[in-house]
C-alpha cells in the first residue's frame, strides 16, 4: 500500500470557507506503473483533489431535486437516447448515469460500433446539459476555478455518490 500525502487548504470564496484537500503520491515513492509516466512529466502530481462546503445544504437539496426531475424526463424520452443510461437490479432502477454534451464508450458493444475509434471513443450523440446543471453545479465550480489555483488540478469532476442527510 502507498501512503498518500495530504494537503489541506482553506479557501475563502463568497463568504464561505471551502476546504480543499489534495491527496497525492510522494515524488520519491509511488506505484511502479507510474515510473515511466513520472519520468516524462516530472512536475505532474498524480492524485485527487476534493472540495468540502462548496455547496450549502439547501443547494445540495436543490441539486438532488433537479437530478430526480431529470431522471423522470429521461424515462419519458425527453433527451436523446444515449444521454441517460439506467442500471436496474430486480426490475428496480439502481442508478441512472447521464452524459450531457459528450459521452465516452467503455463496453465491447459500444467499442465495436462503426467509427467508435473517431475522437478517441468520445461521442456527441447526447443532449446538451440542462440549464439547472449549468447554474446550480457548473457555475459555483467555475467561480472556484477562477478564484483559486484549482484550475491547475482539474482533470475531471465527479458529482456522483450518495449523501446521507441528517435531520437536525
Amino acid at each position: 500500500a502507498y501512503d498518500l500525502i495530504t494537503k489541506k487548504t482553506i479557501l475563502q470564496i463568497n463568504g464561505r470557507n471551502i476546504t480543499k484537500t489534495e491527496y497525492f503520491f510522494s515524488p520519491d515513492y509511488h506505484p511502479s506503473n507510474f515510473v515511466s509516466f513520472v519520468k516524462e512529466f516530472p512536475d505532474y502530481r498524480v492524485g485527487v483533489v476534493t472540495y468540502e462546503n462548496l455547496y450549502t445544504h439547501e443547494e445540495l437539496l436543490e441539486i438532488e431535486r433537479e437530478c430526480y426531475e431529470t431522471e423522470k424526463k429521461c424515462f419519458h424520452n425527453h433527451y436523446l437516447p444515449m444521454t441517460g443510461q439506467t442500471t436496474c437490479v430486480s426490475e428496480k432502477v439502481r442508478r441512472t448515469k447521464f452524459f450531457f454534451g459528450a459521452r465516452y464508450m467503455w463496453s465491447r458493444v459500444q467499442l465495436s460500433e462503426p467509427h467508435s475509434f473517431v475522437g478517441a471513443g468520445v461521442r456527441t450523440d447526447v443532449s446538451e446539459p440542462p440549464r439547472w446543471l449549468r447554474t446550480l453545479v457548473e457555475r459555483p465550480m467555475v467561480c472556484l476555478l477562477y478564484t483559486s489555483d484549482a484550475a491547475d488540478d482539474l482533470l475531471c469532476v465527479d458529482l456522483g455518490g450518495r449523501r446521507i442527510i441528517k435531520k437536525k
